[in-house]
C-alpha cells in the first residue's frame, strides 16, 4: 500500500468522479482496525472512507497483578497489545471472540490460539469446552466499556475470571472531515458497524455534523440483531448470518 495515503488523516478516501460506479463504505471502528479492514475491503474492490468514532488509550498493565491463571481471554485485538507487553511466555494458551483477533495474538508470537468464531457467548462455551475451572483462573484482558458480560458466563460455570481493563475505547469529538465532504456529497454507499454504540456515536456524530438526514442515502451492515437495533433511520438495514467479520463482509455485493 501507498505510504502516502498511509499518512493522510483518511487514508483509504479516494477521489470521486462523474464515472465512478465503485462502491464506497464508511469505517467506524478504531483507526487501526479500519485500516485493516480497509486493506481487505481494497483488494477485493471497494473504496473506504475512514471515520473512526473512538480512539483506543492504552492503560498501565501491571505484570505481578496478572500473572499466574491458565488462560488469557479476548473479545478486542486492541488488548493484543498490552497482552505483549507483560506475558513473555507465549505458550499460555490465548482464546480469542473472532478470527479477526486470534489472527493478530498468533503474529505476536502466540502458539496455543483458538477462535469462538463468534460472540462473547460462543467464547464462554469455547472456553467450557478447552478448559476445566479446576486448573486455574482465567484473565480477562478487556476494554471499557465492553460488549456482553463474559465473566458473568463463566462464572455461572464454576471459572474464577480476573478481567483487567487494558485500554478505553473514548468516543471521538467529531467526523473525519475528509470523510464528512464524502457524507454531505452522497457518495457514501454504506457503512459497516460493528457494536451498538458505534451505531449510535456514528448516528450523533452526522448528526453533529449536520448531516443527520445522509444515513437514508446509506445501506446500513450490521454485525447482529443488536446493533441492527441500535441503528437510526437508514435506507436499507441488513444484518450478518453469525457475528462475525467474515459473516459481515459476506453481506456485501460482488465488486
Amino acid at each position: 500500500m501507498d505510504q502516502s495515503q498511509m499518512s493522510q488523516p483518511s487514508a483509504f478516501a479516494t477521489a470521486t468522479t462523474s464515472n465512478d460506479r465503485t462502491m464506497r463504505l464508511a469505517l467506524t471502528r478504531a483507526r487501526d482496525e479500519s485500516e485493516r479492514l480497509a486493506a481487505i475491503l481494497l483488494d477485493r474492490g471497494f473504496r473506504c472512507v475512514i471515520t473512526p468514532v473512538v480512539k483506543i488509550v492504552h492503560l498501565p498493565v501491571h505484570p505481578a497483578e496478572i500473572s499466574g491463571h491458565q488462560a488469557i481471554l479476548l473479545t478486542s485485538g486492541n488488548a493484543v497489545e498490552a497482552m505483549t507487553t507483560w506475558n513473555a511466555d507465549r505458550t499460555l494458551p490465548v482464546l480469542c471472540v473472532g478470527d479477526a483477533t486470534t489472527t493478530l495474538a498468533r503474529a505476536a508470537g502466540y502458539r496455543d490460539v483458538r477462535s469462538a468464531a463468534g460472540a462473547v457467548r460462543d467464547l464462554a462455551q469455547l472456553t467450557a469446552d478447552a478448559l476445566a475451572p479446576g486448573a486455574g483462573s482465567l484473565l480477562y484482558l478487556s476494554g471499557d466499556p465492553v460488549t456482553g458480560d463474559l465473566t458473568g458466563l463463566l462464572t455461572a460455570k464454576g471459572f474464577t475470571v480476573q478481567r483487567q481493563v487494558v485500554y478505553r475505547a473514548e468516543p471521538m469529538p467529531a467526523l473525519d472531515p475528509v470523510a464528512a465532504g464524502y457524507f454531505a456529497a452522497r457518495a457514501v454507499d454504506g457503512v459497516l458497524l460493528y457494536s451498538p454504540r458505534s451505531a449510535r456515536l456514528f448516528a450523533s456524530l452526522l448528526k453533529r455534523a449536520g448531516l443527520g438526514w445522509a444515513t437514508r442515502s446509506m445501506t446500513a451492515y450490521c454485525i447482529s440483531d443488536a446493533v441492527a437495533a441500535a441503528a437510526p433511520d437508514w435506507q436499507a438495514i441488513v444484518v450478518a448470518a453469525r457475528p462475525t467479520q467474515t459473516d459481515l463482509l459476506a453481506l456485501l455485493p460482488k465488486s
